[in-house]
This record gives C-alpha cells, sequence and structure tokens, in this order.
C-alpha cells in the first residue's frame, strides 16, 4: 500500500501547482473585454460595434420629394504668390555648341599622322600591304577618324579592291561631319569609283 501512495503523491502535488498557477492567472487584474450581444440583430442588419455613423451635425437625411440639387462649392481660396526668379537668370550660360553635322574637322591626332605618314611612304615605295598594315592599325587607334577612311578607300581604291573601297569611303563620309573639304573628298572619291 505503501508504494501506491508514494506514487500517486506526486500525481497530486502536480495537480495542486497546476490549480494554483491557474487561479494566479484568473487573479490577474481584470480587464474589460467588449462582448456583442447577438441575440436581437436581424439578419441583414450591422452590429452596432462596425456600423459607422457620420457626426449629427454634417449630415442630413436627403428629401425624396425634391430633386436633388448640386451644393454650391465653397469658394477658392487664393494666396499670395512670390515673383519668381526667370530661369535664365538662374542657369550659368553655356557656350552653345554647334550641331554635329556643322563640326568641322580638327585634324588627325600626332599619332595617327604619323602611322599616315608611314603608309604614304611604304605605298610610294610599293608596299601596299605593309601600308594598309599601317593605317589599319591607324583605324584600331581612332575608329571615328575620317581622315583614316579616306586614306584607307584610297589605298584599297589603289589595290582594286573597290567594293572595300567604296565601304569605306561611305563610312568616312558618313564620319566626316559636314566639313566642306572632306565632304568634297570623299564624295569625289564614291564619283571616281562609279566611274570605274
Amino acid at each position: 500500500m505503501k508504494p501506491l501512495l508514494s506514487q500517486s503523491l506526486p500525481l497530486n502535488l502536480s495537480s495542486a501547482l497546476l490549480l494554483m498557477l491557474f487561479l494566479v492567472g484568473c487573479a490577474a487584474p481584470n480587464y474589460n473585454v467588449p462582448i456583442e450581444d447577438r441575440s436581437q440583430r436581424s439578419a441583414g442588419s450591422v452590429p452596432p460595434s462596425t456600423r459607422i455613423d457620420p457626426p449629427a451635425s454634417t449630415y442630413t437625411q436627403p428629401d425624396s420629394s425634391q430633386p436633388s440639387r448640386p451644393q454650391p462649392a465653397e469658394p477658392a481660396r487664393s494666396y499670395p504668390v512670390e515673383p519668381v526668379e526667370p530661369i535664365e537668370s538662374i542657369t550659368p550660360s553655356v557656350p552653345q555648341q554647334a550641331p554635329p553635322s556643322a563640326v568641322t574637322y580638327g585634324g588627325p591626332s600626332p599619332a595617327l599622322l604619323a602611322l599616315m605618314e608611314k603608309a604614304d611612304t611604304l605605298e610610294s615605295q610599293g608596299d601596299m600591304r605593309g601600308a594598309l598594315a599601317q593605317l589599319e592599325r591607324a583605324q584600331r587607334i581612332s575608329p571615328r577618324d575620317p581622315m583614316v577612311y579616306l586614306q584607307l578607300a584610297r589605298l584599297r581604291l589603289h589595290m582594286n579592291d573597290r567594293a572595300r573601297a567604296q565601304q569605306l569611303a561611305q563610312r568616312g563620309l558618313s564620319l566626316a561631319g559636314g566639313d566642306p573639304d572632306l565632304t568634297a573628298a570623299f564624295q569625289a572619291l564614291l564619283a571616281e569609283l562609279k566611274r570605274r
């Protein structure tokens, strides 16, 4: 019998501890929890806690016997406006740049000029491949320089590569930027290619 009593004692002690914790929790301060009475509410009505009624001073029930008329709006308020300084006087003056088509060609850089002179020398000595190598190197250094394209197109024409000469001349003409001397040189080269 003793062993049975000793085994049930810890169970009764743990039950007593749980009961004490429960009672302590129930003895905590009383918080008011809103309770909604749903016993007398009809199926389509809105519970009073969720219904929003407008303030009585601003809402009036419209009269269904009178046609509704729009109420005049409150006149707009105007505020004084401070004078604004014109934009021209705020922005710093920037020199106007000419459009790209009117920009004149400034000439090749010294490195390009050295390569093109070496190509001229090699061409005059009859070394067309060496001259071509120098001009293609110049083209890689400055792929938007129209003077390089002019000299390349002329060299290709001397090498009887008319298709490549025409492509180079047209590309150079598009890069000439409206420079009258370069434009005339490319147009003369293209006219010569058409004649041949």
